[in-house]
């Protein structure tokens, strides 16, 4: 019994941990700057989509530098078996 609740507990923390890394999507430009004290503000597809956002003087829009194309979240579905 013991060993049917250790396997049981592995194989929930094997499964939450596997689906919390697939979670994070890296966006391809930023807003930067005064921005927050200087903070990098990365949730913007396009670069007409960063500029937009920028509210406040002295920010400006620049490329990902941890963007990796391919690896977002549409690349990492998986196709249904038939």
């Amino acid at each position: 019994m013991r060993t049917i609740l250790t396997a049981l507990a592995f194989l929930t923390a094997t499964l939450a941990l596997s689906t919390a890394a697939q979670a994070e999507i890296t966006y391809p430009w930023c807003i930067t700057g005064s921005y927050k004290g200087g903070a990098r503000s990365c949730m913007y597809t396009s670069f007409a989509q960063c500029n937009a956002g920028i509210h406040i003087g002295a920010t400006y829009c620049e490329p990902n530098p941890m963007y990796r194309p391919g690896l977002d979240d549409s690349s990492m579905r998986r196709r249904s078996r038939r």
